[in-house]
């Protein structure tokens, strides 16, 4: 129900919603791009294993999809 309401409001406004999976991207790291369970000690907090990057683990999601969400509107893009 949000997406369908989301999706009108933005065709209203001219735009779009691009959809992207959250699959593993609270254990992904935005800094150097390791992705390990181990990333995750505790329910809140990322601490990336690799590079020791550190922060709150819905911001580090947040950032993840994002960052996807852009790449996917570039391929999108230079496909047409």
């Amino acid at each position: 129900m949000f997406r369908r309401l989301l999706e009108y409001k933005q065709a209203w406004r001219g735009g779009a919603v691009l959809a992207v999976h959250p699959r593993y991207t609270s254990q992904t790291c935005p800094a150097c791009g390791h992705s390990a369970t181990e990333n995750r000690p505790q329910q809140a907090l990322f601490s990336c294993v690799a590079c020791g990057y550190t922060y709150h683990a819905d911001i580090v999601a947040a950032q993840n999809i994002l960052a996807l969400g852009h790449r996917e509107r570039l391929n999108a893009c230079s496909s047409r």
